[in-house]
């Protein structure tokens, strides 16, 4: 998916994006987290709402990654 992504970092849009994902999804009883648990459980989840924030600060790891091309692997 950050492969995906990286090509449109460079619109205002996508930085926006961005930015929403690091305020909402953090934090691990952020709004983001806690709502996936609650649409996932019917309640909060301590384990989901870790899982959430992992999964969202890879995804934001790896689009600050460069691409490799195939030769390099």
């Amino acid at each position: 998916m950050a492969a995906c992504l990286r090509p449109l970092l460079g619109d205002s849009e996508a930085q926006r994006a961005l930015q929403i994902l690091r305020d909402y999804f953090f934090d691990h009883e952020g709004v983001g987290p806690r709502r996936v648990a609650e649409f996932l459980q019917g309640g909060p989840d301590a384990d989901i709402q870790a899982d959430v924030v992992g999964f969202v600060k890879a995804l934001l790891d790896r689009c600050r990654l460069p691409v490799l091309c195939a030769k390099t692997l």
